[in-house]
């Protein structure tokens, strides 16, 4: 290449340089002047309308099934039923009657949507549904008549065993808690103090209390909330065989850690099992007590299965018991009265989204985050098995995924690891950051993973990386975040 060449291919890069810069400057000015016309256009104010606005900030919108969605602008520090999206500084959040048996309502909210009172109350004992209210007949038939039951005796309705679980359901979706108490007997009560040095806080020994009573809850508390620790407190209360039905076996080996930590006496008392496990055979065995763990990660379909166990008592933890396939309702009518929402936990994760241009910046972001000392581990979150290889051999440090042998023991033993989907729930330690990378889910996964940082001794940071279309397409996905109450800062947005 003649120097004559090189100076004409210097001065067209030049040239091309200067284009850019050109053209980037144009779109600045043109942004700058949409933003400054949408200003101007929105600036022109209608006194009296924002004064109606401000009276009533909010959209009530019919939906499907008796169903509603709640439309808020997110300065307004208000929440009522599960938030299920954002829509740009919008949350809308699903209402139903089985929302408000476990989140009640205001009553002014209830009377804008008109939810009445249910028309009959009923409750179960055993077998049976026992109508309190109304007309047995009426009853019979909005439940599904034959196809529901067995046979009426005047206000008792007889449930076969495999419907019984169905019914429940249908009462829950009616706006019908049908749980009375039905006490723990003597015979198979014993004093925890004896088997555990746990010691409940006051809300938990609340709602211990009323377990005793009903002899099944559904415990809905936040990460960090102690629900392991009211598991393990509630099995050494009862006599007998115990187990606890999990998600992953990660979760699982924790179980089993910390009984032989707390409750050394009677480790030899408890069956671990998974969800997964239970499709081919449900135990041949008479439980004191099943606790059934991250119960919104139980199939529909393991319902019957799971009700099928045969234990004196139930138990369900979950900190999101949103379902993204709106089988919320399942989970109180396996396990019972809910109980726990006012449980106190860890403050909210510092956490931020960093908008990046690709893969490549993801894991040039992790290096980067990771170089930062935080005085507890560093959980760096997967889908995908060949991006989890990846930055785990760029950082030197430990994979965890279904594969893994002793899952806890590697999460135990290593300050920062990655890790797939086997640590979305019911892994307690003391991370005090955690980075999404990559998923697969939607509102419940990224709930279960920003969770992970109450469990830390001091407050935590969750990180979550994200390119510009993941952004636009499962932003959504942040909605959990709210609902949480994490305080979301956007960054290269």
């Amino acid at each position: 290449m003649t120097q004559v060449t090189k100076r004409i291919q210097s001065h067209f890069e030049g040239l091309n340089a200067d284009l850019r810069a050109l053209e980037e400057l144009a779109a600045q000015r043109r942004s700058d002047y949409h933003t400054i016309s949408r200003k101007y256009d929105l600036s022109k104010l209608d006194p009296e309308a924002f004064d109606r606005f401000m009276a009533k900030p909010y959209l009530l919108r019919p939906m499907r099934g008796d169903r509603w969605e709640l439309v808020l602008p997110r300065f307004v520090d208000f929440k009522a039923g599960w938030p299920v999206r954002v829509e740009g500084e919008y949350t809308v959040y699903a209402i139903n009657r089985m929302i408000d048996l476990i989140t009640p309502l205001p009553d002014w909210l209830r009377a804008e949507i008109n939810i009445e009172p249910p028309e009959f109350s009923a409750h179960i004992e055993g077998d049976w549904l026992v109508v309190d209210k109304g007309k047995p007949n009426e009853v019979w038939a909005s439940l599904g008549g034959g196809k529901r039951f067995s046979k009426r005796e005047g206000k008792r309705l007889k449930m076969p065993e495999t419907q019984r679980l169905q019914v429940i359901r249908d009462l829950l979706r009616k706006g019908v808690l049908p749980y009375r108490p039905q006490p723990i007997p003597d015979e198979l009560r014993r004093d925890p103090a004896d088997y555990t040095t746990i010691q409940l806080r006051e809300e938990q020994a609340r709602d211990f209390a009323i377990w005793l009573q009903y002899s099944a809850v559904s415990a809905f508390a936040t990460g960090g909330g102690g629900k392991t620790f009211f598991g393990i407190y509630a099995g050494a209360s009862v006599k007998g065989y115990k187990a606890v039905v999990v998600p992953r076996r990660a979760i699982a080996q924790q179980w089993e850690a910390r009984i032989k930590l707390l409750a050394p006496k009677m480790a030899h008392e408890w069956d671990f099992l998974t969800y997964q496990a239970m499709h081919k055979r449900i135990p041949n065995k008479e439980y004191g007590l099943v606790i059934y763990d991250e119960i919104q990660h139980m199939p529909a379909n393991m319902g019957i299965k799971a009700s099928q166990m045969r234990t004196a008592t139930r138990i369900g933890l979950s900190a999101t018991p949103w379902r993204e396939d709106g089988n919320e309702d399942i989970i109180p009518a396996l396990c019972g009265l809910p109980v726990g929402v006012d449980w106190p936990s860890g403050e909210p994760a510092d956490t931020k989204v960093w908008i990046v241009d690709g893969q490549k910046e993801k894991l040039d972001m992790v290096e980067q985050l990771v170089s930062d000392p935080t005085p507890g581990k560093t959980m760096i979150f997967v889908y995908r098995l060949e991006v989890g290889h990846a930055i785990a051999k760029r950082l030197g440090v430990p994979f965890v995924h279904g594969a893994t042998a002793k899952q806890y023991k590697v999460i135990q033993d290593s300050d920062t690891f990655v890790i797939s989907k086997v640590g979305d729930a019911g892994v307690s330690i003391n991370a005090t950051r955690v980075i999404e990378v990559d998923w697969l889910g939607g509102r419940a996964e990224i709930g279960q993973r920003a969770l992970r940082t109450q469990h830390a001794d001091e407050r935590g940071e969750f990180h979550i990386l994200m390119t510009r279309g993941e952004y636009n397409d499962s932003s959504k996905r942040l909605s959990a975040l709210d609902a949480l109450s994490f305080d979301v800062h956007v960054m290269g947005a």
